[in-house]
């Protein structure tokens, strides 16, 4: 599982959205350090 932050992640959304569909891979998205 990656964690990304909030902005890290709104950032990337295309290409962590596509890791999720091509890779079912995992991610945990945070905020000051919590999960959202």
């Amino acid at each position: 599982m990656k964690i990304l932050n909030v902005h890290e992640a709104k950032t990337r959304l295309s290409s962590v959205l596509a890791e999720i569909a091509e890779k079912g891979e995992k991610f945990l998205i945070c905020r000051n350090g919590k999960p959202v």
